[in-house]
């Protein structure tokens, strides 16, 4: 984009709107103010880097110039071009596309749904209220260069809008760098067109690049339902670089080997360099197969934004040998799915993922932790530099797994961080350990995390390596809150393990609530408040003249009182600490003790702008065209669960 362009935009915030289209002179053409050109036709045209001229007649000229770009050889103020420019297909624009939700630079980040989103700033976008529709909005490469797919397409039609394309392999082969494709509302069965799924290896599929990626788009979010049919990837890409998706929703089912079923994911980014998927709702993993619903393996520099993982028996999110990867607003709930009744272990059953085995009877793949839920929301493991924010995990034997590793005898999982997140009625809401090669996450961070109602275990720490926990609440754990044990300082850096705790709330356990089973060498609990719980308070050795500190000064200004305002109970407030809560400041220093969950968070950082909107709701998406959402069991009553639709107001932004 041209930077003169782009100041430009950066001025105008919102959904343009023009005061006039027909004109005498310049000043009949305003943009928000800004000056656009008159031309010889008599009508008001406005920059668009997409044109060669730099100008574009705006919707509201008449037929023969809606969107057209300004002949450049004409000259300023003068002459047209007979039609919009396209770098990916010709096609119109649709000007009842719904609303869709706010990306990290939307004009306006609340919580409530946007009615114009401009992601990519190009002075047009998506949703009712824009002046100006822009088919491929998030692709700065192009403007309203769309080629489209449809349910009642044909691969010989020309791929716009009124006459699409049907089959997904047809349409991603007439792409390419720049391209955008748009799905229009419906179902897709795979077995009918195959799914939206792209294949880079070895020339495969076309790859965009920094200045012209590839964008695929559901027309309206999550009304495109992908049916994988649990044989294919859903969505996704292998070995391909700069690509962004957005809108859609990604179902399937339980299909064994012998009735074409194959070990694949609803969401599978293998091999992958900056992928961007946005609003994307995946539901249901193959469980004939050690299948996660999405899978990110062997990638680097992903962004995933506004997405939804349901009715998983494995992982919700598994993070594989992956660096550079942030989760931003994701959501996750196994639903408590089960595994099938057979598993792989059980005698005459061949293992569908193992190839060496044979039978004729194909057996579904027992879980690696409950049998009665979903292993895992959100698992890292081989991972460095991951960042989950503003995510949240519900009803999973583990909210979030960090685990580390050796790759080629390279020790992976470093600066792996859960900020602003929420773990609600997982049996344990953390697991941080080594994983098979006995080597534990290095220099995690846990700050302004909430852990309620867990079943067992809140936090389960082990071989902790340079962790820090900072405003974590455990509230409500059926067992310890916060669990420290099987220290090996050899697993550990330089042979020493270590960690920091600040300014953590845990109360209502089970059990105890700070339980220290094994010390690390190097570790330090301050500011921090334990109360309530069924056993002891503070469980660790070397404990002192008080029960809060320990003798040798590595526990010190701890306390023991009951929290105000803050708990699980009905009208009890869980993610956040009120200001007239006595933890909101009980040191004197202007700082909490406790989680706060509370403002959108970009790049670990907190914004001024809210997470949650005036009524509580989280920022979810759409509902999707399919499966039908479960009320009291999806994002989109959330609050419910959280005590933010009464007795608790819903907070605003720090």
């Amino acid at each position: 984009m041209k930077p003169w362009f782009l100041g430009l935009l950066m001025a105008v915030s919102g959904c343009i709107q023009f005061d006039t289209f027909a004109c005498a002179d310049e000043d009949d053409c305003v943009l928000n103010g800004l000056g656009g050109q008159c031309e010889a036709s008599g009508y008001c045209s406005f920059p668009d880097p997409g044109c060669d001229s730099g100008f574009r007649y705006s919707e509201h000229a008449p037929s023969d110039l809606s969107r057209a770009c300004v002949d450049a050889s004409a000259g300023s103020s003068g002459g047209m071009s007979t039609g919009a420019e396209s770098t990916g297909g010709g096609g119109t624009v649709d000007p009842t596309l719904s609303t869709e939700t706010e990306g990290d630079d939307a004009t306006t980040t609340t919580g409530d749904p946007l009615d114009c989103v401009d992601l990519d700033e190009d002075g047009a976008g998506v949703g009712p209220d824009c002046a100006m529709q822009d088919c491929d909005d998030d692709n700065p490469a192009t403007f309203d260069g769309c080629v489209y797919v449809g349910p009642a397409g044909a691969d010989t039609n020309a791929g716009t809008r009124d006459a699409p394309w049907r089959t997904f392999g047809h349409a991603i082969a007439q792409l390419s760098a720049g391209s955008s494709l748009v799905v229009l509302d419906g179902r897709y069965v795979e077995s009918e067109v195959g799914t939206p799924f792209v294949d880079c290896d070895e020339g495969g599929g076309p790859s965009g690049t920094a200045d012209m990626p590839i964008f695929m788009r559901a027309e309206n979010s999550r009304q495109a339902v992908i049916d994988r049919e649990g044989r294919a990837y859903g969505l996704g890409v292998r070995d391909c670089s700069w690509w962004r998706f957005r809108g859609f929703s990604v179902v399937s089912g339980d299909n064994a080997k012998d009735e074409t079923g194959a070990w694949r994911s609803g969401v599978w980014i293998g091999g992958g360099d900056e992928i961007i998927m946005r609003d994307v709702f995946a539901h249901h993993a193959n469980r004939y197969y050690n299948e996660h619903l999405w899978f990110i393996g062997g990638s680097t520099n992903v962004l995933i934004e506004d997405a939804e993982a349901h009715d998983f028996f494995r992982s919700g999110y598994s993070i594989y040998n992956t660096t550079g990867l942030t989760c931003r607003r994701c959501y996750a709930n196994s639903h408590e799915v089960p595994d099938l009744p057979a598993c792989p272990d059980l005698p005459d059953c061949a293992d569908p993922d193992d190839s060496s085995l044979t039978g004729t009877v194909d057996c579904p793949k027992c879980s690696a932790g409950s049998s009665e839920r979903g292993d895992n929301s959100f698992y890292v493991e081989y991972s460095n530099d991951i960042l989950l924010e503003n995510c949240v995990s519900e009803r999973s034997h583990r909210g979030y797994q960090i685990l580390g590793g050796l790759l080629d005898g390279v020790r992976s999982g470093r600066n792996i961080r859960v900020v602003q997140s929420i773990s609600l009625g997982d049996d344990r809401g953390f697991v941080m350990q080594g994983n098979q090669d006995d080597v534990p996450s290095e220099s995690a961070l846990l700050e302004d995390v909430l852990v309620a109602s867990s079943v067992f275990t809140g936090i389960d720490i082990r071989d902790p390596d340079d962790l820090t926990l900072r405003n974590v609440s455990v509230l409500g754990a059926g067992d310890v809150g916060i669990r420290v044990a099987d220290v090996d300082a050899t697993a550990c850096t330089d042979g020493a393990c270590s960690m920091t705790i600040e300014r953590t709330l845990v109360e209502g356990s089970g059990s105890e609530g700070f339980a220290f089973v094994d010390v690390p060498s190097t570790w330090s609990m301050t500011a921090s408040n334990a109360h309530g719980n069924a056993g002891a308070d503070y469980d660790y050795p070397d404990i002192g003249g008080d029960p809060f500190n320990d003798a040798g000064g590595s526990a010190s200004g701890n306390i023991s009182e009951g929290a105000t305002l803050i708990g699980t109970s009905p009208g009890e407030c869980m993610v956040y600490v009120p200001a007239d809560s006595n933890m909101s400041d009980p040191f004197g220093d202007g700082t909490p003790v406790g989680a706060n969950v509370r403002s959108l968070s970009i790049d670990g950082m907190p914004t001024t702008d809210r997470l949650w909107s005036t009524s509580g709701d989280f920022p979810c998406g759409t509902d999707p065209l399919e499966p039908a959402q479960i009320a009291g069991e999806q994002c989109g009553d959330l609050q419910l669960r959280l005590n933010l639709a009464e007795g608790c107001e819903p907070p605003s932004s720090d």
